[in-house]
């Protein structure tokens, strides 16, 4: 594998540049088929065949409806961005079918208030009230996506600065 790296590095045509590959699965939306392959690089230990696992949205999709937006004030630029934003592969989450059946649509502030911090590391959870909140979704899903981004670039060992070719 090294010496086909060095021969796209010599050609100057990598096989894949580590950084926009990394974009490329934060731009993963909740529909496509790869999204729970996408969302199973992130966690450890998953017991893949032994449990049950649901892709999840953090915020559930119900606070994304006008209705929601509209009774939490939000203004009608961060409403379409947000609904064009919250099917995003920082949004989503891979989560037991027992704790997927206990949040179905609730508040995400008010849910993730009963998970201990594992639970927000283990999903990349930011540790910051002030961005549990639909007012500040942008803000979280930024953050979760730094998050997402550094948990990536560990299992492929690059550096942020320092991409590689693969």
């Amino acid at each position: 594998m090294n010496e086909l790296i060095a021969v796209g590095e010599r050609l100057n045509k990598p096989l894949l540049n580590l950084e926009s590959g990394i974009g490329n699965i934060l731009d993963i939306e909740y529909a496509e088929k790869r999204a729970f392959l996408a969302l199973s690089l992130l966690y450890e230990d998953a017991n893949w065949g032994t449990n049950a696992l649901h892709k999840d949205h953090i915020f559930p999709q119900s606070m994304f409806k006008a209705k929601a937006m509209d009774a939490a004030g939000l203004p009608r630029e961060k409403q379409e961005e947000f609904g064009a934003t919250y099917n995003r592969l920082g949004n989503l989450e891979l989560l037991l079918d027992t704790d997927n059946t206990q949040k179905n649509d609730q508040d995400f502030a008010k849910w993730i208030q009963t998970r201990d911090s594992d639970f927000k590391k283990r999903h990349f959870i930011p540790d910051d009230p002030n961005l549990w909140n639909l007012a500040s979704f942008g803000k979280f899903l930024e953050r979760r996506e730094e998050l997402i981004t550094a948990r990536l670039r560990s299992i492929i060992h690059i550096s942020k600065g320092a991409p590689r070719c693969l």
